[in-house]
């Protein structure tokens, strides 16, 4: 069946290699993925995935999941990473086949030195190959983010509250022209509007790219990628034009954002949030 159970009319369970290549264990009839335990009747892992949750778009929201909860279109190769069958890796058949005990795995715990190397080398190449594509989204929105508010904070210190600033550093009312102390109106308005143009425009391409990482994550079954996505856009808007205050919670959220991609801060806040949240809406 899709999640692994054998066919009604089949039911026996057998040892050895058999859903998606991975060993079955006959005693307990569960699925050793080579990083974890799988129970194809409660459709999820015995054990936390030791792959985070993605920092950028919520991927992998769900650590006891299987395949995204998307079995028609993804396998899990090694109990870490989901994938689609053209990019997944190939495990050997003495990885398969050597399996530690059940309760180091609900422990979550490696079960000997080689799996230990396994865990610490492999899980960063799977991760990195399977997410790649999204690796470059992401660095593109912060690279736009980053801009736009720049931009944003050059056009308000050009022209802010009806107030423009002259040569000298003053804000001036903006029914006056200017003078040669303060220079010309009409060039301060000039340089603003090039500042909220490319704003505006680094604006719709982030958000284009947002709208992309939102309908992956539908595709997939990922609801935090989906929220995460939405929140993007609107923080994204208040800062472009939301005027001074909405640039302000724009650079917070932006910086937020950035800051959370640090493994160390990641691994206090998103982590436990994102865990608490799955627990709470009872999907875990």
């Amino acid at each position: 069946m899709p999640y692994g159970a054998p066919y009604a009319g089949n039911a026996a369970y057998r040892e050895g290699p058999g859903f998606a290549g991975h060993v079955t264990d006959t005693q307990t009839n569960l699925t050793y993925m080579q990083q974890r335990y799988y129970d194809p009747v409660a459709l999820r892992f015995l054990s936390p995935d030791p792959v985070d949750v993605g920092s950028t778009n919520g991927s992998n929201f769900n650590r006891y999941w299987y395949a995204n909860n998307n079995p028609y279109r993804f396998v899990d190769p090694d109990g870490r990473v989901s994938d689609e069958p053209a990019r997944q890796a190939r495990t050997s058949f003495s990885s398969m086949t050597s399996r530690p005990s059940i309760a180091s795995r609900v422990q979550g715990g490696p079960a000997n030195a080689s799996e230990q190397n396994n865990s610490t080398g492999q899980s960063a190449t799977n991760g990195a190959s399977s997410s790649s594509g999204q690796s470059v989204t992401s660095s593109a929105k912060t690279f736009l983010d980053t801009n736009g508010a720049a931009a944003g904070v050059a056009q308000n210190r050009l022209v802010s509250n009806g107030s423009w600033r002259g040569a000298n550093g003053k804000m001036y009312d903006l029914r006056w022209g200017g003078n040669q102390h303060t220079g010309a109106r009409r060039l301060v308005l000039q340089e603003a509007n090039v500042y909220r143009a490319a704003g505006q425009g680094m604006f719709l391409v982030s958000s284009g790219l947002s709208i992309y990482e939102g309908a992956e994550a539908v595709q997939n079954g990922d609801g935090f990628g989906v929220v995460r996505a939405g929140v993007d856009i609107g923080w994204g808007a208040a800062a472009t034009f939301g005027g001074p205050v909405g640039l302000a919670g724009g650079i917070a959220y932006t910086g937020t954002s950035i800051l959370v991609t640090i493994p160390s801060v990641h691994r206090y806040t998103v982590g436990p949030v994102t865990d608490a949240m799955c627990w709470a809406g009872g999907s875990c």
